[in-house]
């Protein structure tokens, strides 16, 4: 619910239908990241070619290009219009909420299972996205990296950053590049 209030769930096709366990693509993480941080719209075509782009996400891509650079999306590995990984959703928050890297990453992962199916380039950002209270794991204390999330799951971590964003300790002014 917090997530249509705030505007970021659209219906399906029109309907007032969100679909919660529809998947998440890339692109409708983009828009969600676009509308938290204000910057969609300010904008209406893509700076850069980014793949898999869609129509109604190009104004989100746009503006997150703009204030962050045009290669903010070179942390993704897949499409825009593909399902997008838990790890790379760990990734783009890191990016534009300029979360701080851990030093103790080690220490934060060592406790998942799965810890090994976790990129390398990842789990830096897996780990600031956990400190941060964006992710946890899940009731098998496993992380899931290269699962896709469904959108009821990213309302919720989208929700968690949106705190984040709103927090007088949240600086995303100057983005990590």
């Amino acid at each position: 619910a917090r997530q249509e209030e705030l505007g970021h769930f659209k219906g399906e096709g029109g309907t007032n239908d969100l679909n919660p366990s529809g998947e998440l693509l890339g692109a409708h993480e983009v828009v969600i990241l676009a509308r938290e941080l204000g910057v969609e719209g300010t904008c209406t075509e893509p700076i850069a070619s980014v793949d898999g782009m869609v129509d109604w996400a190009k104004p989100a891509v746009c503006g997150l290009q703009k204030k962050f650079g045009s290669d903010v999306f070179d942390v993704l590995d897949r499409p825009l219009d593909q399902p997008i990984t838990r790890e790379d959703v760990a990734e783009l928050q890191v990016r534009v909420l300029n979360l701080p890297i851990p030093k103790n990453t080690d220490e934060i992962l060592k406790n998942f299972p799965d810890r090994n199916q976790m990129s390398v380039k990842a789990q830096d950002a897996i780990a600031a996205t956990i400190e941060a209270g964006i992710f946890k794991g899940d009731d098998a204390g496993t992380f899931r990296p290269q699962a896709g999330m469904n959108r009821a799951e990213g309302t919720k971590v989208n929700s968690v950053a949106h705190d984040i964003v709103d927090s007088e300790n949240a600086s995303i002014i100057d983005p990590i590049y």
